[in-house]
């Protein structure tokens, strides 16, 4: 059995049709099919994944697709909106995707209906930073947005992008009206952390460059959202994996691939050690994640687990042993 743990409708190109093209070529049995919902985004860009897309895929494909919703805990009736939506087919809370902080009241609410629902959380967590939105609707200025927010963007490192401004003088005011400060999402680890002991029974999926920024226990000092250092012993994801059992992470997107290409000795390590808690997905990338963590020559129980059997374990909360 293999689960995709982390997929969008209508993301890069994804509609239902191509969804379950993928499923089938890849010989993937299921695909997690998340929203994201965030009512007060920081700025403009934050894009709609809504559930009725979602739930409408998964009444045309109901073994193939796994219809995820994770309401913005700021709505007043966000509690009541997944237990109505739950008994529509939701099996899943997520991506929890928002800005605001584990601590904060309305995440707790949430994470109670999910708990009593015994639906598993999908999260993303990421760190707060000053980044970049366009201000209008120019192609140039969405490209120059994108490389800005990136390490790297077409080969090239960020800052050698940001020379734009002195090789062309009249992009510094203009780079200047797109810079903001980002907030974050759900920080930080030491909050989370009161949350996995407050909430037991509650699976909590982690997810998201500031969550797998956390492999490594250099993390506060390394630069950018997707480090190439090689990891250091003693991170805070190790931790929390070893020592609670309702924490389990998805290996999906740019930065759950990052976090194990980045240092593949201490990939192969993470992996055995945690082959229990990780969830193989792509969030929409395809950057060749399967592949990578083939290289690794896990053996074939632990890669099982891996690639399928823990995905099924989280969604249904009954271990297989």
């Amino acid at each position: 059995m293999v689960v995709d743990a982390h997929l969008h409708l209508n993301y890069r190109g994804l509609t239902p049709e191509r969804l379950v093209a993928y499923l089938d070529r890849e010989g993937i049995e299921q695909g997690w099919t998340l929203t994201w919902e965030e009512l007060q985004p920081s700025r403009n860009e934050v894009l709609a994944l809504p559930v009725e897309e979602v739930l409408a895929a998964h009444a045309r494909y109901p073994t193939r697709i796994i219809p995820f919703y994770a309401p913005d805990p700021r709505r007043p009736d966000a509690a009541a909106r997944l237990t109505e939506l739950h008994e529509k087919g939701i099996r899943g809370c997520g991506e929890l995707k928002v800005t605001l902080r584990w601590d904060e009241a309305p995440v707790g609410e949430l994470l109670r209906a999910a708990e009593s629902l015994n639906m598993p959380v999908v999260f993303h967590m990421e760190e707060a930073r000053s980044a970049y939105a366009p201000i209008s609707d120019s192609r140039v200025e969405r490209w120059i947005a994108k490389a800005l927010n990136s390490d790297r963007f077409l080969g090239l490192p960020r800052r050698g992008v940001t020379t734009l401004q002195f090789i062309h003088p009249g992009w510094r005011r203009r780079i200047a009206e797109m810079q903001y400060r980002f907030p974050g999402y759900l920080l930080d680890f030491a909050a989370l952390e009161e949350r996995l002991r407050e909430f037991p029974r509650l699976r909590f999926v982690g997810h998201g460059p500031g969550f797998w920024k956390g492999i490594s226990g250099r993390a506060a000092n390394e630069r950018g959202t997707h480090p190439r250092t090689r990891v250091a012993p003693g991170g805070i994801v190790d931790r929390l994996l070893s020592e609670y059992d309702n924490l389990f992470a998805d290996l999906s997107g740019r930065s759950g691939y990052n976090a194990l290409a980045r240092d593949l000795r201490h990939a192969r390590q993470f992996l055995e050690r945690h082959d229990r808690k990780l969830l193989f997905g792509t969030d929409n990338f395809a950057l060749g994640l399967r592949r990578l963590i083939g290289t690794v020559e896990l053996p074939a129980d632990r890669l099982t687990r891996i690639m399928g059997t823990n995905a099924h374990e989280v969604l249904t909360g009954v271990r297989r042993d």
